[in-house]
C-alpha cells in the first residue's frame, strides 16, 4: 500500500506511529456464515444494526504527538512503547451506518472521498457492498467538519446522499464557515485553515442548495441519536450515543488518534487539535465515563472497525480492548466413518451478530 503523504493532511488539519504490547481483545462473533469483506462490519445494538465502514488508512508522523507534554516526557513515552519515529503511525478512517430496521438509515461521518489521496475514499463503495443504496441514507451526522469526515458527502459537486440531511454542531459550523474566524488565527495557520474551509464548502454546497444542511445544539436528540459534546479537537466536535433495548453504543469521532499512545497517556494531544488542552480534558472524561459504563464505543481513527471497550487501570492509565473480528461461522462436522455409520450430526447454526 502506498504511504499517505502527511504533507497533504497537515496542510488542512494543523489549523484548528508505533509498536507496543497488543491490547486485550473482546471475543465475539458476527452473524454471517461467510467471510466478511474488510470494508464493512455489522454490529447489533438492541433493535439497531450498526455497520462499521472503512474509508482507508493513512499515516501520521510521530512528530505530531507532542502537545501537553515536555519533550522529555514525549521521549520517555515513545521509548516505553517502542515507537519507531522513523516510520509513520498508521491510522484508519472509519464511519458508521445505523439502520433502525424501519427504513431509517443514518450515517455518522462520511470519510475523505478524494480529499486526501488514493488510500482513502471507500465509504460510499462499502455502504453499497454492505447492501445499502446511497439514496436510502436519510441523515448524515458529522462529528466535525475536518475533510476526512466531511468530504465523503459530495462528489464532483453533487450530493452522494441525495435524500439525506447533513447535521453538524452549530459552533462547528460557525468556526469553519464564518468569514471572521481566519482573523482570529495566528498568521502561520491561516493558509491551512483556508484550504480546509475550501474543501468543507465544496462538500456541503449541494446540501445547502437543497436546504438540507442543518445545525444542532447541546441536548439534541435526532433520529434516535443523543449528541454528546466532545470539544477540543475542534470547537464543535460532537459525539453520538445510540440507545436501544437497554443497550448503548457511542461513536466518539476524533477523541483519540492513537490507541498506543493516548490510552497510555490521555494528556497527549496532536498538533492539529484546535485546543490541545481541552482535547486532553475531553479525552480523559470520555475514558473515565465509558470505562465505568463498560459499553461499546467506536472511534474514527482506531484500527478498523474501531469498536471496543475502555478499561481503567489501577495506575490511572487506560486500556483499549478492541472487538475481535470473527469472520466465519463454524462448519458442519462430518459424519463418522464405518464400521457402523451413525447419523451425521447436524450443522451448528451461524453465530449471531455481536451486541453492545
Amino acid at each position: 500500500m502506498k504511504n499517505f503523504s502527511f504533507a497533504v493532511l497537515a496542510a488542512t488539519l494543523l489549523t484548528s506511529q508505533f509498536v507496543s504490547a497488543e491490547p486485550a481483545v473482546i471475543q465475539t462473533e458476527i452473524k454471517t456464515n461467510v467471510t466478511q469483506p474488510m470494508g464493512f462490519y455489522p454490529f447489533q445494538v438492541g433493535a439497531y444494526k450498526v455497520i462499521a465502514l472503512k474509508d482507508g488508512t493513512l499515516e501520521l508522523s510521530p512528530d505530531l504527538f507532542k502537545q501537553n507534554l515536555t519533550p522529555e516526557e514525549v521521549s520517555a513515552l515513545f521509548q516505553k512503547l517502542a515507537v519507531d519515529q522513523s516510520k509513520g503511525i498508521q491510522t484508519s478512517v472509519n464511519a458508521y451506518l445505523i439502520d433502525d430496521g424501519q427504513g431509517g438509515i443514518s450515517l455518522v461521518d462520511s470519510g475523505a472521498a478524494s480529499c486526501f489521496g488514493p488510500n482513502l475514499g471507500s465509504i460510499a463503495q462499502n455502504i453499497e457492498a454492505a447492501g445499502y443504496k446511497l439514496n436510502r441514507v436519510r441523515s448524515v451526522f458529522l462529528t466535525h467538519l475536518h475533510p476526512d469526515h466531511a468530504c465523503g458527502i459530495a462528489k464532483q459537486g453533487k450530493a452522494v446522499f441525495p435524500n439525506a440531511t447533513i447535521y453538524v454542531n452549530e459552533q462547528e459550523s460557525q468556526y469553519w464557515l464564518s468569514e471572521s474566524t481566519v482573523d482570529t488565527l495566528a498568521a502561520e495557520k491561516r493558509d491551512g485553515y483556508l484550504a480546509t474551509v475550501a474543501k468543507i464548502k465544496a462538500a456541503i454546497a449541494p446540501y445547502q442548495t437543497m436546504r438540507s444542511f442543518k445545525t444542532f445544539s447541546v441536548g439534541s436528540v435526532i433520529n434516535g441519536l443523543e449528541v454528546l459534546p466532545s470539544v477540543g479537537h475542534t470547537p464543535g466536535h460532537y459525539s453520538f450515543i445510540l440507545k436501544s433495548q437497554a443497550k448503548s453504543f457511542a461513536i466518539l469521532g476524533d477523541v483519540v488518534h492513537s490507541y498506543h499512545l493516548q490510552f497510555e497517556q490521555p494528556k497527549l494531544s496532536v498538533d492539529f487539535d484546535v485546543d490541545p488542552v481541552k482535547a486532553s480534558e475531553t479525552r480523559l472524561a470520555i475514558f473515565k465515563r465509558f470505562a465505568q459504563e463498560q459499553t461499546f464505543v467506536a472511534f474514527a481513527h482506531l484500527p478498523f472497525p474501531g469498536i471496543g471497550k475502555i478499561s481503567e487501570m489501577n495506575d490511572g492509565q487506560f486500556r483499549w480492548n478492541p472487538l475481535n473480528l470473527a469472520p466465519t461461522a463454524p462448519t458442519a462436522p462430518t459424519a463418522p466413518t464405518a464400521p457402523t455409520a451413525p447419523t451425521a450430526p447436524t450443522a451448528p447454526t451461524a453465530p449471531t451478530a455481536p451486541t453492545a
